[in-house]
């Protein structure tokens, strides 16, 4: 069985949306990515995985993605911040 492999970029672009203070970015940046939305505006941190996940989701051309996690991993949560940050 294959598993994806989370590249070591986005590791590394993950750890750096933590390190912001300059407001002004943070403003810019959260329209685009809710990852740094749900860390600055509901106090929420997504793990890794669920970056990942919320990544491959807006960047698939066709929208599809097969998910197999185990249980308490996140997914409702990842799931809410999501959508609230497309609505």
């Amino acid at each position: 069985m294959n598993f994806t492999k989370i590249p070591k970029a986005f590791r590394e672009e993950y750890k750096n949306k933590f390190l912001m203070t300059d407001n002004e970015e943070i403003k810019r940046l959260e329209s685009e990515d809710p990852v740094i939305f749900g860390y600055f505006h509901l106090g929420k941190t997504v793990r890794l995985h669920q970056a990942y996940i919320i990544h491959k989701i807006i960047t698939s051309p066709n929208k599809r993605i097969a998910i197999c996690w185990a249980r308490q991993l996140g997914k409702t949560i990842n799931l809410g911040i999501f959508l609230i940050w497309c609505s």
